[in-house]
């Protein structure tokens, strides 16, 4: 039986790398801050009511976000050598890893790292640590903001296949744990109900989903996407997001049009969001999960507990025809590089979509490409 205990999401700070020679000092200042915000948010204030046993931090809130804060556009396969070449697990897992020890609870938290199956290419990984300080699970995000330079398991799909199978645990790793089944989702994922049912078709009873972006954050799209994906799947959605972000590591002044509106949040198994915190500083939510009263409703509720109501055959009618193209790097020499490369992929797939009938064409044509640079702003490398 799983005792109730308290969830927080962590709603902190962000400092980002001008270059890639800070990215060390960066990483140093973020996890200081992090460590930091757990001594004083995860002691007595959150574990009054019940022990903590899951800390959830804001994505990229040990990187920053360097490529997409400074207007930055680089080679991926440089940046992957260069600024991204963390591993998980590594120097920075371990480090965080040392919390989870000290407060005896598992920690979820994100990294832009390295695989050493895939080099010259680096991924958007949501880790799991145990109590024990170690990385029990990887998840690797699946959808990305449409310029976001990320590889994703679709651009390197075929050797993807290959090496790690062709079932949900290879693009929809659960990790069973002490504390529930445990599923991670991020940003642009939440975008889609795909991932998040995905994660709960393999067992998810929790998915962490941080950090979502302006000006789709302003208009409410961060509540109703993690509300629909926790009604949709009948499991808790913990969401923390970034707090002030600062461009460079002496910044005085924080910016944060990242997250904009959105506020940290905790969702409840039947869409209900329980804890909330929209501020300037860097603070807290937390919320009891209750782990066999969500497996309860599961095996009793017969509406809304959509899962078991599924239909799956005609559905699959739905995804015959691909829209965006898979394998894009699994070449390194032809992969996209720059944001124009993929600019160009995501008018390719528009105009798909319009051949097909799907989108009715319009007079109107779109600029094919946004300017990049910007007088004073830095490029890496």
């Amino acid at each position: 039986m799983i005792k109730r205990y308290c969830a927080v999401g962590i709603h902190s700070a962000m400092w980002n790398a001008s270059n890639e020679k800070e990215m060390d000092k960066c990483i140093d200042k973020n996890l200081t801050h992090i460590e930091q915000c757990i001594d004083i948010f995860c002691g007595e204030m959150a574990a009054m009511e019940y022990p903590i046993k899951l800390i959830a931090l804001p994505e990229q809130s040990i990187q920053g976000f360097g490529d997409s804060d400074n207007g930055i556009d680089y080679r991926h396969d440089e940046a992957a050598r260069e600024l991204f070449n963390s591993s998980v697990p590594g120097p920075e897992t371990e480090r965080l890893g040392k919390k989870a020890k000290e407060y005896d609870t598992y920690i979820i938290a994100t990294l832009l790292a390295q695989e050493p199956e895939f080099p010259d290419r680096y991924f958007a990984i949501n880790f799991l640590l145990n109590p024990e300080g170690k990385v029990i699970k990887k998840f690797h995000k699946l959808q990305v903001f449409p310029l976001e330079p990320s590889c994703v398991p679709q651009d390197v799909y075929d050797e993807w296949v290959r090496i790690r199978g062709n079932n949900l645990e290879a693009f929809f790793p659960v990790a069973d744990t002490q504390i529930g089944k445990i599923g991670a989702i991020m940003c642009e994922d939440g975008s889609f109900p795909e991932p998040a049912r995905g994660y709960a078709m393999n067992g998810a009873e929790i998915l962490y989903r941080p950090t979502y972006g302006q000006p789709l954050s302003g208009k409410g799209h961060f509540e109703i996407q993690n509300r629909a994906r926790a009604i949709d799947n009948c499991c808790y959605v913990i969401s923390p997001v970034t707090g002030p972000n600062y461009l460079g590591l002496d910044s005085p002044v924080s910016i944060n049009h990242i997250t904009g509106d959105t506020m940290s949040m905790i969702v409840d198994y039947n869409g209900v969001v329980h804890n909330t915190y929209k501020g300037v500083g860097a603070s807290f939510v937390s919320m009891v999960f209750d782990i066999e009263g969500l497996r309860q409703y599961r095996q009793t509720a017969l509406w809304p507990n959509h899962l078991k109501s599924l239909r799956t055959e005609p559905y699959s009618l739905i995804y015959q025809d691909p829209i965006h193209p898979k394998n894009l790097r699994l070449d390194t020499k032809t992969m996209p590089m720059k944001k124009p490369d993929r600019y160009k992929i995501l008018g390719d797939n528009i105009k798909r979509l319009t051949e097909r009938g799907v989108y009715a064409p319009v007079d109107y044509e779109p600029p094919a490409e946004i300017p990049i640079e910007k007088p004073g702003v830095a490029n890496m490398p």
